[in-house]
Order: structure tokens, then C-alpha cells, then sequence
């Protein structure tokens, strides 16, 4: 029996989704799982952990000024190092920056046997003391795995990297549980008169690089078009009075829904039953809700990002679910023509779902890195 230590941050449903399904997986062989999480009160409801898992919330103090950031990581470096002492762990799989780099300092004092990090984010993506902190403590990790080639092209134009010791994994999705969401006796009517209700929806934290700023700027467009048009954002975060306060100056409030943060299954739910989903971020590591999307058969334009190119595919259509970047005239006209074409909208359903199929699913995820974890044992 081996015993393996998850970390990351508190409030990190999307990677904590991820890690249960691994949890599940290894607790099913007979391993011990820990979840260390950090938590600085401002990370929202926790998740409900899988049967098994011995679980450690660490409590931080909130960042209010920039030396907080240190208060942080000592307090949380501090309860990680009394778990490490408390068993013997032989595998700490850190992700995200933060936690990540205090934690891979901690395990190595505390000889942990295997040390192992998920790189979920774009290295230019973050601030210029995470960057540092990772690269100092590179040396440290004895496998790399990231989420995308996008997310390792952007590490290892930076940090150079033996190939012996990363791996490209993606995110997997369970494919049955998810589409466990939809409602039952839920079909999709097609589009036969503008008078029509459409439902769009973005999902995202509400943040400038999310994009949904661009979503509203075009709404007004849509709206001559197809007048009973109504938009739903999911999610909150700093951005969100900025949005709202938008939407009122475009004078199309009535057609928006702000949800703030909700659980996700009735995320799901939510995005199962529109009719497009539309995901105008400019910057992703991976883009876990256009996977989701597509699992869940629903039409979608993204921006023409390279990583969303890496996960949509290669199929000749998807180049009619791309839109420029930022670009409001182009985001435009590729909703009318998706909403006007309802072939092409099952074209890019078909190909969409075929491609979490074939490349996204959790068994794939797990198998990878079950196989990592065994080959460092192996060493």
C-alpha cells in the first residue's frame, strides 16, 4: 500500500474534480489518499471528498497586503510539514503555483520519496514572484505533467525540462456522471423562426481575461436579429459589477442572468439545456467547460486560441466555431451563422462529442497518471 498526498487550493472545484476521480481510483487498489487544501477564507464552499480520503484543510490568513503572501505560505508550509511527519508518505502531487511551491520545499525537507506537479496554468499567465518561485524549485520534482501542449511549450520556452520527466495529460471528463445533468426527456428544438427563445450561456470566473465583457458588447447585435435572445453568466469574481453595470448601459439587463457561483451540477444542468454556449476567454491553460461542452452535445463558439484548437480538434468545421480574438464583429457573426445553420450546428456537435470520446475521458486521465506514479516506484 502506497500513500499518495493531493494539494492544492481550498476552493479549486474544477482540479479538485479531477484529483477525486484519481482518489477514487487509487483508494479502490488498496492506496491511502490525503488532500491537503489550502485555505485563505476566501476560496468559497469546499467540495464533498470521496469515501477514504483523509482530508487536512489548512487555514491561512488572507492576503491583504503583499507580505501576507509570506504569512501564507509559512502557516501553510508549518500544518503540511506536522502531515508529512504524521505519515509516511511517498508521493505529493502539488498543482497550481500556490500551493505548489511551498509544497514541494516542505516534501523535499521532509524526504518525501516522489515529488510531482500538475501545471494547469500558462507559465506568461502568472505574476513574476510565481514564476520564480516554480523555477527555483524545479529541481525539486521528479515528474512534470501538464495539462496541454500549450501549457508545456509556454513552461519549457522558459524552464528547460528533461523529456524524461514531464508528460502531457489532459483533463478527463466521466462522460456518464456528466450527462447525468441534463434533464431527462430534454431535446434541443431546432431553430425554424427568429422569434424564437435563445438561450446562450458563458461559464467563467469574472475576470477581464475571461472575456465576457465581449459577449455583452455583442449581444445588442444578436438581439435584431433574434429579439427573445437571453445570455447567462455563471460565475462570480472580482469583474462581475463591472459587468453588470455594463449590461445596464447597453440597455439589455432584461436579457442577461448573472447566477453568481453555483454548484455544478447545476452548472451543468444550466449549460445541457442552451443553445450555444459561448466561451470568448483569451488566454487558457486548457479549458476544461469547452470539453464539458462538447461532452454534453452543445454547439460552441470559442475563441481562436491555440489551446482551444488543441482541444476542439482538426475537423473541418471547427473553423466556423472560432472568432478572433477580442473581436466583436467577427463574435458576431459567427453566432448569427452557427444559429441560421443548423447542420453545421449538428456537425459540430457530432465532432465534439466524438472528440472528448476518443481523447478526454477520465479513464484516459487516470490510467496516465496511475502509470506515472508506478514508474516512479519502479526508479
Amino acid at each position: 500500500m502506497k500513500t499518495i498526498l493531493f494539494t492544492d487550493r481550498l476552493g479549486a472545484h474544477s482540479i479538485w474534480s479531477l484529483l477525486d476521480s484519481i482518489a477514487e481510483e487509487l483508494i479502490k487498489k488498496g492506496n491511502k489518499v490525503i488532500y491537503c487544501r489550502f485555505d485563505d477564507g476566501l476560496q468559497g464552499s469546499p467540495r464533498v471528498v470521496p469515501n477514504g480520503v483523509i482530508l487536512y484543510d489548512i487555514k491561512v490568513p488572507q492576503k491583504k497586503r503583499p507580505w501576507d503572501l509570506f504569512k501564507q505560505h509559512r502557516e501553510f508550509s508549518k500544518a503540511l510539514s506536522s502531515v508529512l511527519q504524521n505519515y509516511s508518505v511517498d508521493v505529493i502531487h502539488t498543482n497550481f503555483a500556490i500551493p505548489s511551491i511551498s509544497a514541494r520545499i516542505v516534501a523535499s525537507k521532509c524526504s518525501v520519496p516522489y515529488i510531482v506537479s500538475t501545471q494547469h496554468e500558462l507559465y506568461q499567465s502568472m505574476s513574476l514572484h510565481l514564476r520564480i518561485g516554480l523555477r527555483l524549485t524545479q529541481h525539486l520534482v521528479d515528474h512534470i505533467f501538464y495539462i496541454s501542449n500549450e501549457v508545456k511549450k509556454s513552461f519549457t520556452s522558459k524552464i528547460f525540462t528533461d523529456t524524461d520527466k514531464s508528460s502531457i495529460i489532459y483533463n478527463g471528463i466521466d462522460i456518464d456522471n456528466l450527462r447525468e445533468n441534463i434533464p431527462k426527456n430534454f431535446f434541443r428544438l431546432p431553430l425554424i423562426n427568429k422569434e424564437q427563445e435563445i438561450h446562450i450561456v458563458c461559464v467563467g470566473r469574472m475576470v477581464p481575461v475571461k472575456g465576457q465583457r465581449i459577449l455583452l458588447e455583442v449581444l445588442p447585435e444578436i438581439l435584431k436579429q433574434y429579439p427573445n435572445c437571453r445570455v447567462t453568466l455563471i460565475g462570480s469574481g472580482p469583474d462581475e459589477e463591472n459587468l453588470q453595470q455594463l449590461a445596464k448601459s447597453l440597455d439589455i439587463t432584461k436579457h442577461v442572468t448573472f447566477t453568481g457561483w453555483i454548484e455544478r451540477s447545476l452548472a451543468m444542468s444550466i449549460i445541457s439545456t442552451s443553445d450555444l454556449m459561448v466561451i470568448p476567454s483569451s488566454q487558457e491553460g486548457f479549458g476544461l467547460v469547452l470539453a464539458e461542452a462538447m461532452a454534453l452535445e452543445v454547439p460552441v463558439v470559442c475563441s481562436d486560441i491555440p489551446v482551444f484548437r488543441e482541444v476542439i480538434g482538426s475537423k473541418s468545421a471547427i473553423n466556423n466555431a472560432l472568432f478572433e480574438v477580442m473581436n466583436v464583429a467577427d463574435l458576431a457573426e459567427k453566432v448569427l451563422n452557427l444559429l441560421a445553420d443548423e447542420m453545421l450546428k449538428q456537425q459540430l456537435v457530432k465532432d465534439g462529442f466524438d472528440r472528448v470520446v476518443n481523447t478526454f475521458t477520465q479513464e484516459k486521465m487516470v490510467e496516465s497518471y496511475l502509470n506515472i506514479y508506478s514508474k516512479l516506484d519502479k526508479k
